[in-house]
């Protein structure tokens, strides 16, 4: 027996990845802005005084050691960091598609 074909499945009469593209599209992007927003939120609570001044200071708490909710905070600015990287990759490839 034959199994039906995949594009008569399909709304627009295109083939079943098509549509699917289609519908993962906004979803994809939808993921996108919230990922960037919380990865823009979580960089900037990692304040630890890195600003102009602190460019010409003597501070020497740049090589210590992050510890409790600096270090988790920091693990997870990594983390988001790397699910936003392949977000981004697997939308430039289905829309490439």
């Amino acid at each position: 027996m034959s199994r039906p074909s995949l594009a008569a499945a399909s709304p627009a009469g295109g083939t079943f990845r098509e549509a699917t593209v289609q519908f993962l599209a906004p979803y994809l992007q939808i993921i996108q802005i919230v990922l960037s927003l919380a990865l823009i939120v979580v960089v900037l609570l990692q304040s630890r005084g890195s600003g102009f001044s602190a460019t010409f200071s003597a501070d020497t708490s740049i090589y210590r050691t992050r510890r409790g909710v600096e270090r988790t905070l920091f693990q997870f600015t990594i983390g988001l960091a790397i699910v936003f990287v392949l977000v981004s990759i697997i939308s430039v490839k289905l829309s490439a598609s």
